[in-house]
């Protein structure tokens, strides 16, 4: 991934990044992409035995007992709706990007 591909990523996220930001991504992804699928070439190759390696190890090997469904009040709604761009009736407007099939 280089910057111009992590912009595209960040617009389409919306999410702000600053130019640093996106020259450390794109720095961390040119080599954090390479080394993932020599790894897995490794693997498919033979030459990296994968067996009983969990897909995902957590750092952490706490369970969290789920918290019992609780309503809250919450006064922050209208603050939040105030700041969007666009808004209909109690509810936030968002462009169509998927066209119907």
């Amino acid at each position: 991934m280089n910057e111009k591909d992590i912009r595209a990523l960040a617009e389409t996220a919306r999410v702000r990044l600053e130019d640093e930001e996106i020259q450390g991504m794109a720095a961390y992804f040119s080599e954090a992409i390479p080394f993932c699928g020599a790894i897995s070439k490794a693997a498919l190759q033979g030459r990296l035995n994968l067996e009983g390696v969990p897909p995902y190890a957590a750092e952490r090997e706490e369970i969290f007992p789920p918290r019992e469904d609780a309503v809250q009040e919450s006064s922050i709604r209208e603050e939040v709706l105030a700041a969007a761009p666009e808004t209909r009736d109690g509810f936030f407007l968002v462009p169509r990007i998927l066209e119907e099939e």
